[in-house]
């Protein structure tokens, strides 16, 4: 998925897509969260696409609103989890 897309989508889950003003402090958040990620093992695909822009949500929130959890949410912790399992895999004997 390119940049422009995942921006997109990150306004739309910020509920800002009617504004262009933060357009840059997202990308560079977009640009944090991939990076943090693969600092994590993910490795690109399309899991990791939708994972960033959830990650780069979080970020946003944490860092605005002093009153939001500083611990990741339970679904994206579980959701990486999840997604660093799956690229692992599973023996075929088992």
């Amino acid at each position: 998925m390119d940049e422009v897309a995942q921006l997109s989508l990150l306004k739309h889950n910020l509920q800002r897509s009617h504004t262009s003003a933060q357009d840059e402090y997202l990308s560079a958040l977009l640009r944090d969260a991939d990076r943090e990620l693969s600092d994590m093992g993910i490795k690109p695909g399309a899991a990791k696409d939708f994972l960033v822009i959830d990650y780069a949500a979080f970020l946003f929130r944490s860092r605005a609103d002093i009153h939001y959890s500083q611990t990741m949410p339970r679904f994206l912790d579980r959701r990486i989890k999840n997604v660093l399992i799956h690229q692992v895999g599973v023996p075929n004997d088992l």
